[in-house]
């Protein structure tokens, strides 16, 4: 089960939030249904913005 759960997960170097050398590792799930969500209520967002219920 522990095997399992952590070929779930991939270590990518992180590109956000490095600096110089230093890069931190972060632990990215892959998960499509995660993606999807976190993608949808961006474009949802972006949406609102344009239409201008965001006022910056």
């Amino acid at each position: 089960m522990k095997i399992k759960e952590n070929q779930a997960y991939k270590y990518l170097k992180s590109t956000r939030g490095s600096w110089g050398d230093i890069s931190p590792v972060t632990r990215i799930k892959e998960s499509r249904k995660v993606y999807n969500r976190k993608k949808h209520n961006s474009n949802k967002y972006m949406r609102e913005y344009r239409e201008g219920k965001f006022d910056f």
